[in-house]
């Protein structure tokens, strides 16, 4: 589902900058497949964990969270995830600099810094 809604949301984008073109840029961001790539080749990227999250897991107030009063692991650089549903510290900084750097894969259609030297 998240793939089919990528696409859909590129091409909104697409279409967004042919009304747009003179005023705005809008960018596509495909972290989804960036994250996903990071779960297959970890060590590619210096990390790790793609199992278990960096701060410890448990209920509270019925919500999956970290436990309050949890010790993080001292390693979190090395893990993919911070809890069961964020991403780390670490795969964000990933994440932030192939929006900022990344191909037309990463970022559609120009990455961050391109869009900055267009204006």
């Amino acid at each position: 589902m998240v793939i089919l809604f990528n696409d859909r949301l590129r091409s909104l984008v697409d279409e967004l900058n042919t009304q747009y073109s003179s005023s705005s840029i809008f960018v596509y961001g495909n972290t989804f497949v960036a994250l996903m790539e990071i779960i297959q080749h970890p060590t590619s990227y210096g990390l790790v964990t793609t199992n278990r999250a960096c701060c410890g897991i448990g209920r509270f107030q019925g919500r999956i969270s970290c436990l309050p009063f949890a010790i993080p692991c001292s390693n979190r650089d090395q893990y993919v995830f911070w809890d069961a549903f964020h991403p780390s510290k670490a795969v964000d900084r990933i994440l932030a600099l192939r929006v900022f750097n990344g191909t037309t894969s990463d970022v559609h259609p120009v990455n961050v810094s391109k869009m900055a030297m267009m204006f």
